[in-house]
């Protein structure tokens, strides 16, 4: 059982179980790691988030390498171009084994990565998004997702909630803050746990 009701998605002392200070963010990949990424794109009035990690096979805890965000706004939003040549850059430096993302705004990503890249598609329907955040909940809450300092990061986690719908729990975010770096956070923690 997650928390009574809505409220907070997760303690600040939660949190603070998954901060390695020694930890920080990686340029390149290690060759004896299967790394994943996850994209979540919002070209206007979010952010686009993506998170790049593995799963370290003794401890079966879920390592965040490195993310990038992207923000854009009404006039200028995010160029999906610049996302595409990060993620070749990415895909190279980290010998990336599977890359998730949502199709909305990436179908024709996906359709110019197929066979150049391992890419799939990542669809945020009500199941998939329950599973993400109780995937996202339970490393958090067993201390099984090692994190590297980011005020962002940690800022956006703490003010996420935990809200019930008709289909079960999910994470959600207050208006006027931001969920992006927590869903693909979400999205590729779930990719890495199928290694």
């Amino acid at each position: 059982k997650w928390v009574e009701g809505s409220g907070s998605f997760i303690t600040r002392a939660q949190l603070a179980e998954c901060l390695d200070p020694a930890w920080h963010a990686q340029l390149t990949g290690q060759f004896d790691n299967s790394h994943v990424a996850a994209i979540d794109l919002e070209l206007k009035k979010d952010r686009t988030a993506l998170a790049i990690g593995h799963l370290d096979r003794n401890t079966q805890t879920v390592v965040l390498d490195w993310m990038r965000v992207w923000e854009g706004s009404q006039a200028n939003p995010v160029s999906i171009a610049a996302v595409e040549e990060e993620l070749l850059a990415a895909a190279s430096r980290f010998h990336l084994r599977r890359i998730v993302m949502d199709p909305w705004q990436m179908q024709a990503s996906l359709q110019k990565f197929q066979g150049r890249l391992p890419v799939e598609e990542f669809r945020f329907t009500s199941e998939s998004v329950r599973r993400l955040s109780e995937t996202l909940f339970n490393l958090i809450q067993t201390g099984r997702l090692q994190l590297y300092p980011d005020d962002e990061l940690e800022r956006e986690l703490l003010n996420l909630n935990v809200v019930q719908k008709g289909y079960g729990w999910r994470i959600d975010h207050a208006s006027g803050r931001y969920s992006d770096r927590a869903m693909a956070l979400g999205m590729m923690g779930m990719e890495a746990l199928k290694n």
